[in-house]
């Protein structure tokens, strides 16, 4: 059995701003997030009143998200592939995703919904429901049952990818519907608590996509997580293109018609969900576990590395943060050179600027001048002497 991954302590989390230091460095598995929740970030967006669909909110993150949101004001509806089965604060439509008759079902519920008539659209949709896929990647002589594992392949990228390509088509015009409506009154611009006024767009709706890491990894160290990597890959390029094409107004289009529904991505660490545990995965070789000892070791692994994960409300703090921002943009990490001039910076007393540091930044002009006022002793305010002449000695005394 292996030996059981360090858990980060979230104990000294205040619920608003992650405490980085609480985390010891010895388990990457549930490292925290590089870049959210982040510290510092100006929530422009009042969620109260908005109306929310989260897709797998019946347990793990999608839950999580559900219930933060809710704290917020938000009403939340949620789905589940088995809504009379699980208990929520909050509505619970069917849906299954690999199904595209269940897809056209939930969008006539959400459209009829009398949270969404009420409202008149839709103000937020979080694609984040997926199941893991598990299974050899190859080589093809070694797939003993090859329809079963192409039917595997093909149910992950139905669920993973497609699913949500399909419910964000559906309910693209419920976004629409409130993007297009002037929303001055859940702008915290002018608010006291922000540290600045900023101008932000008075439009508001919102699509999150949950992502995995794996997306970008194509490492040769978990061969059996190749299905999932890809389902995850494709869902990543599908929504940073979208994106992409929603944002950009063609030169033949009017002003009107880039749209205002503004897109994310997240890709939460490893977090403590079900998602591996008992028959959610979907398993391209369904009798690996008993007789590969190599499969059964890998997937005992990844369990230990799931169930010392993040807090799932933890990761859905980053969601609430995301959905307040009015651009959000990835928060880049710090590499090590500014790391180390931030830290010197913090570290040392304030340095008055020379007369020659500033004479240096000047620009120059074609004359031998520079074009703003310098300090009178400085060589640079003297008169360039004419082309072919002497040069005239350095004046004795420099600013």
């Amino acid at each position: 059995m292996p030996t059981p991954l360090a858990k980060p302590d979230l104990s000294a989390w205040n619920g608003s701003k992650p405490d980085f230091a609480a985390w010891n460095g010895t388990n990457p598995c549930a490292a925290w997030p590089k870049w959210r929740p982040a510290p510092d970030v100006q929530e422009t967006w009042d969620l109260k009143g908005r109306v929310a669909v989260v897709t797998g909110a019946s347990s793990g993150i999608g839950a999580a998200i559900g219930a933060a949101l809710l704290a917020e004001g938000v009403h939340v509806i949620g789905t589940s592939r088995t809504p009379g089965t699980a208990t929520a604060p909050f509505d619970l439509l069917p849906l299954e995703l690999s199904d595209p008759a269940s897809v056209v079902a939930f969008g006539a519920a959400v459209a009829a919904h009398p949270a969404v008539v009420a409202r008149g659209g839709l103000d937020i949709l979080v694609n984040n429901a997926g199941r893991a896929v598990l299974g050899p990647v190859g080589p093809p002589s070694s797939i003993t049952n090859y329809p079963a594992w192409m039917a595997g392949v093909w149910e992950g990228l139905q669920t993973n990818y497609l699913g949500a390509v399909r419910v964000t088509n559906t309910l693209w015009p419920l976004l629409q519907a409130r993007a297009k409506v002037e929303d001055a009154g859940g702008v915290k611009a002018k608010a006291a608590t922000l540290k600045k006024k900023v101008e932000v767009d008075k439009h508001y709706a919102r699509v999150v996509f949950t992502a995995s890491p794996m997306a970008w990894s194509s490492s040769a160290a978990t061969p059996d997580l190749w299905g999932y990597a890809a389902s995850q890959r494709a869902l990543l390029i599908y929504a940073n293109m979208l994106r992409a094409a929603v944002t950009s107004t063609p030169i033949s289009s009017p002003p009107s018609a880039a749209s205002k529904v503004k897109l994310s991505v997240l890709a939460p660490m490893a977090t403590a969900t079900r998602l591996v545990e008992g028959a959610r995965p979907i398993f391209l070789d369904p009798t690996a576990a008993a007789t590969d000892p190599a499969f059964a070791s890998f997937l005992a692994n990844i369990r230990v590395a799931t169930a010392a994960g993040l807090d799932p409300v933890f990761v859905a703090s980053a969601y609430v943060q995301v959905l307040k921002e009015d651009k959000p943009v990835r928060i880049r990490k710090k590499n090590r050179r500014e790391r180390e001039r931030e830290r010197a910076e913090q570290s040392s007393p304030p340095q008055h600027i020379s007369h020659t540091s500033i004479t240096h930044r000047l620009r120059m002009r074609p004359s031998g001048r520079p074009a703003g006022r310098c300090p009178p002793t400085s060589r640079w305010c003297r008169a360039a002497p004419p082309i072919g002449a002497r040069p005239r000695s350095p004046p004795s005394r420099r600013c």
